[in-house]
């Protein structure tokens, strides 16, 4: 499954694991799959590895409880392989993951791999994107847009100069609140 959205939201984990965050998680709705994002929920359910993904995906949607879900079998699994894992609730609805590892980090890695399998590898990021992001526009530049409209960067800024400053330590990204919160929900 081509998923070009995985570098921003891996960014956003980032920010929010480097941020603290102590308002209390915005209101996010069920994912609605609504036109916008058919083509993605067609590829997810052709590429749905277990009985639950299907299930899930079936109705082109995902509710909260069913995101909820795919998270709890997540950790459950990471658990049940022997690590130390947690899930903890970020402000825009979506999940930051401590998962400590022990000795025999490939194991630990090949583990996380295999849980996140038919739990959250299709689900989370189909989920984050279509509620953070409805219309399905291009995330990268309406981060860019929001950088401009919070005045974090100058007019002008482009979805060039942000994947440039994605790749960089770029202080705004992460020790700005502002800057913080527009990668985490641009249309907030």
């Amino acid at each position: 499954m081509k998923k070009p959205y995985l570098l921003v939201l891996a960014a956003v984990a980032l920010v929010m694991s480097a941020t603290a965050c102590s308002s209390a998680p915005m209101d996010v709705p069920d994912s609605s799959g609504t036109d916008a994002y058919a083509a993605e929920f067609q590829e997810a359910k052709e590429s749905a590895s277990s009985d639950f993904e299907r299930q899930v995906l079936a109705d082109s949607r995902i509710t909260r409880r069913e995101y909820e879900e795919a998270v709890t079998r997540f950790t459950d699994c990471l658990e049940a392989a022997g690590l130390s894992a947690s899930a903890e609730l970020q402000s825009n609805g979506m999940y930051n993951y401590a998962i400590q590892y022990t000795a025999g980090t490939t194991e630990a890695s090949s583990a996380e791999t295999s849980c996140a399998d038919g739990a959250t590898t299709l689900i989370e990021p189909l989920y984050g994107s279509v509620t953070l992001n409805p219309d399905n526009e291009d995330y990268q530049q309406i981060i860019a847009e929001c950088l401009v409209r919070k005045d974090v960067v100058d007019a002008g800024y482009t979805k060039s100069d942000f994947m440039r400053d994605l790749g960089t330590s770029a202080d705004f990204l992460t020790e700005n609140p502002v800057g913080a919160d527009c990668i985490v929900n641009p249309k907030g």
